[in-house]
């Protein structure tokens, strides 16, 4: 696993809990797969909602 390169749309989950499948599968379901929407790399999955505009300083932001 030390040579392991992350691609586009892995799911990646770090756990450091007893070595239980059922505990695993459980955590596993809860790493969400909605990175691809915000990153466009799922368009047939829908387009990301706008994002609000934050009104930081020196920006025409209202």
């Amino acid at each position: 696993m030390d040579a392991y390169e992350p691609k586009d749309l892995d799911r990646i989950l770090l756990y450091f809990g007893p070595n239980s499948e059922e505990l695993i599968a459980k955590e596993l379901a809860l790493v969400s797969d909605e990175a691809c929407i915000y990153s466009l790399k799922c368009p047939q999955r829908g387009m990301p909602p706008d994002e609000e505009c934050t009104g930081q300083l020196g920006s025409d932001c209202q």
